[in-house]
């Protein structure tokens, strides 16, 4: 699962927002921590992974899989 999508969807509902989360990834359910959130999952062959790398010279980062592609029809009315 995403991590900025999950992070911003948990914040918001911790200050007690009304949050919904839209997301690809590979599987049809929730990671424990997002259960009771109002959710949208786009089926994926793979979610997005990188490798981040702390070198002298600054941070590599490598992209192993990208997820599908999130778009306006894929967000649920209403959601």
């Amino acid at each position: 699962m995403g991590g900025t999508a999950a992070y911003a969807t948990l914040t918001a509902d911790a200050y007690g927002l009304q949050a919904a989360l839209v997301t690809a990834w590979d599987s049809p359910d929730l990671p424990e921590e997002l259960c009771g959130i109002q959710a949208h999952i786009k089926q994926s062959a793979s979610p997005t992974t990188f490798r981040n790398i702390d070198t002298a010279s600054g941070r590599k980062q490598y992209i192993h899989h990208t997820a599908e592609s999130i778009t306006t029809e894929d967000i649920p009315n209403p959601f």
